[in-house]
């Protein structure tokens, strides 16, 4: 696991029920929030991610299954 691959998954269980600020987001990995959980959601899905964090993994799936669920409901 690389690097940066550590520090989303410590970062994310730094923020137990909540979604990280923009702010938060530009601070730690100079990125913006779209870059963010594209590289987040890339990530949850390594079959060595998913043995390492199993609980955070499982949390994030349910976060980004949501997302996905409200993004294609709410178009008309």
């Amino acid at each position: 696991m690389t690097t940066t691959a550590r520090m989303l998954l410590d970062f994310e269980l730094q923020l137990p029920g909540r979604r990280p600020t923009r702010e938060e987001v530009r601070a730690l990995f100079g990125w913006s929030l779209t870059t963010y959980y594209a590289a987040l959601w890339r990530l949850i899905d390594l079959p060595e991610v998913v043995s390492a964090e199993p609980m955070l993994v499982g949390r994030l799936h349910r976060l980004r299954d949501a997302s996905l669920l409200a993004r294609y409901t709410h178009v008309a």
